[in-house]
């Protein structure tokens, strides 16, 4: 597929119940190296904590109304996660959180096996885990920002090429996104490290993500943007490749750079990315 900029592919579901992997728990060698003579910039979709979360009794809050990730993660990573790090009170996440060695062995696996950009796209719906879900036990908007924080140059200092990612959950108010970005921007500055994207689901036919537009996500970020068109349970037909290409010179407006098609491959993907949506026809997304 040599008209496409990049393949995404989900990374972390070996990870064991105390948040190791094994010997041989590097799941993505294989796949990795397969791009290693292509220009195709490949992308996890790292949602080690959720899969931690479910190998310990906690599946996804869509899947089960007892304890879920929604509910019973905020316990653990506060927990017996982060026994190692200074409890407080607050509690501090530090480096020697479970959570965020598991994500410094990952990315060193990773740089070990390709040498080359991976985007980190970190934990979707990453916020339920604060105080803005239904956490039994939940983490303030600065404890999430340090986990976020750590988690980053975690992943920067083992695979130095990485273009990090973090999350934007479409179901929270514009309040509840300036205080969550803050969290995280106040701690990436404290550890002297920065994310590089944020990424959310969305439509490409619309200008909003949810209760925010892209262009105000942008905004309040200063990152650009990666969409993805929805997977799993909400998954969603084509609303981006199907666009003309002043819709999606609009989006590029808005700090749209990227959308992923996560759903059955359309059937007009190659005919439109190739010709309607051919980088001719777009606006640029570089500086």
């Amino acid at each position: 597929m040599s008209y496409l900029q990049f393949i995404s592919n989900w990374a972390g579901y070996n990870i064991q119940a105390d948040g190791t992997f094994g010997s041989n728990g590097f799941d993505e060698s294989g796949w990795i190296k397969s791009f290693a003579s292509s220009t195709v910039v490949p992308a996890y979709y790292a949602y080690l904590i959720g899969y931690y979360g479910h190998i310990n009794g906690l599946p996804d809050g869509n899947q089960s109304s007892g304890p879920n990730l929604t509910t019973g993660m905020g316990a653990l990573l506060l927990g017996v996660d982060n026994a190692a790090c200074p409890q407080g009170p607050p509690a501090t996440i530090c480096a020697d959180n479970v959570m965020v060695k598991a994500y410094a062995w990952y990315a060193a696996q990773t740089y070990a096996a390709f040498k080359k950009p991976i985007i980190w796209l970190l934990e979707g719906d990453f916020i339920q885990y604060s105080v803005e879900g239904s956490q039994t036990v939940p983490l303030s908007y600065a404890q999430l920002g340090q986990l976020a924080a750590q988690i980053t140059l975690a992943i920067k200092c083992n695979d130095p090429p990485a273009v990090v990612a973090i999350d934007y959950s479409t179901w929270i108010s514009s309040s509840q996104l300036t205080s969550y970005i803050d969290g995280i921007n106040t701690a990436m500055a404290a550890l002297g490290t920065s994310y590089d994207m944020i990424w959310t689901t969305g439509q490409g036919s619309s200008a909003n993500a949810g209760n925010s537009s892209y262009a105000n996500l942008h905004t309040v970020t200063g990152k650009p943007i990666l969409v993805d068109e929805s997977f799993g349970l909400s998954a969603q037909g084509d609303t981006w490749a199907n666009q003309t290409a002043a819709t999606i010179n609009a989006r590029i407006a808005g700090g749209v750079v990227a959308a992923n098609i996560t759903t059955a491959t359309p059937s007009y993907l190659q005919t439109n990315v190739t010709t309607t949506l051919a980088p001719s026809a777009l606006n640029s997304t570089c500086p």
